[in-house]
């Protein structure tokens, strides 16, 4: 081998180095740009999970405050009741605690309900951050691999211009 051909080889295998350097570095800032990426969702995700644990709990004291309230106002209306005359115990008297006690119970299960619609989107929120996370990591895995295959082949397409040029100079001799 003339020291030509030695200087080819050379040069292919600084353009070798420098290409699987490339490689290396975009697969590592594509990993780097997706464990950021899927710990962001992840923290999304708790945070949506917090947000139910919170949507509940405040239910709860709601149902709780409008049951002492519905009890309270009924109390005053026996005491109203009773301090007019009127039989606490029957009648009109009976229905009025009836309504009320069936008011509060409407609006109980209207706060419940309204808690689970809203846990509801929370969970499809956190849900889609799982989502989102896991298709994160499919994609990085098939940018990672485009990123070989098309270092690869501009490395053969590389050296085979190289060579092509190399042999081309040494038939024109």
């Amino acid at each position: 081998m003339d020291s030509s051909g030695a200087l080819l080889l050379g040069a292919m295998g600084m353009q070798l180095i420098g290409s699987v350097g490339s490689i290396y570095t975009q697969i590592v800032a594509q990993k780097m740009e997706t464990d950021y990426k899927r710990h962001m969702l992840q923290i999304n995700k708790e945070m949506a999970e917090f947000a139910i644990e919170d949507v509940m709990k405040r239910s709860e004291k709601t149902i709780k405050q409008t049951r002492e309230k519905t009890r309270l106002l009924i109390g005053s209306q026996r005491a109203a009741m009773a301090a007019q005359g009127i039989d606490i115990g029957t009648g009109s008297a009976v229905d009025v605690q009836a309504d009320t006690a069936a008011l509060a119970a409407g609006d109980i299960l209207t706060i419940r309900n309204n808690a689970y619609r809203e846990a509801f989107g929370l969970r499809m929120q956190a849900y889609g951050y799982g989502a989102q996370s896991s298709m994160l990591g499919i994609q990085s895995q098939f940018a990672q691999q485009a990123t070989i295959a098309t270092g690869g082949m501009q490395f053969a397409a590389g050296a085979l211009r190289d060579y092509a040029m190399y042999y081309g100079m040494r038939r024109g001799r």
